[in-house]
């Protein structure tokens, strides 16, 4: 029997869609092969109804849209810089972008803005694409793949104020220097907000 290659067009189409959207240029589009990290049938049971991957916001705050301090602070504090909303992954191992897995009909730029807003309690609108990473995910027993992408956005700050889904995610902050125990999401463009 032929193998079956589940959401191989659909994964295709949308990043097709998105490159042809932003532009080409600057944005890393990475491709891999890995083997599942679980059961093989219970992803494609997931794929099958209709999950492709997730969106994913770096999301920037200007200086501007500081909320300013509590009179506790000590005078020397400071809101000077862009800051870089990041979230501490569940495991509490490294920061990444806020984000989450796309459902069934919303676009990757939707289903990012949406997860910040769970995640984070933070509103944003999607800019830019800054990375598209093709995942096949291989079954060990056969030929057959499953193929998802996960995108990550830079996003503008709308408002709101950290209020962290604490069954989703560890932590949340504001960063104007990123930490060292960085997200690989992040990694490739860090430069964009290091001093």
């Amino acid at each position: 029997m032929p193998p079956e290659y589940v959401n191989r067009d659909a994964v295709r189409e949308r990043v097709d869609r998105l490159l042809s959207e932003y532009g080409r240029d600057g944005v890393a589009v990475t491709t891999t092969r890995e083997p599942p990290d679980e059961d093989f049938e219970t992803l494609r049971g997931y794929a099958e109804d209709g999950y492709l991957g997730g969106g994913y916001c770096v999301v920037v705050r200007e200086e501007t849209d500081h909320p300013g301090f509590s009179d506790t602070m000590p005078a020397d504090a400071s809101t000077e810089g862009p800051r870089a909303l990041l979230a501490l992954g569940r495991h509490g191992e490294t920061w990444g972008p806020a984000g989450g897995g796309r459902e069934a009909g919303e676009t990757f730029e939707a289903a990012a803005e949406r997860e910040v807003r769970e995640e984070a309690g933070v509103d944003c609108t999607v800019t830019d694409v800054l990375l598209v990473r093709r995942v096949t995910v291989v079954d060990p027993d056969s030929s057959d793949e499953i193929h998802l992408v996960y995108v990550v956005f830079e996003a503008d700050y709308d408002g709101g104020s950290i209020d962290m889904q604490e069954t989703e995610v560890a932590g949340a902050a504001w960063f104007d220097a990123l930490p060292a125990n960085r997200h690989p999401y992040v990694r490739p463009f860090a430069w964009r907000w290091s001093a």
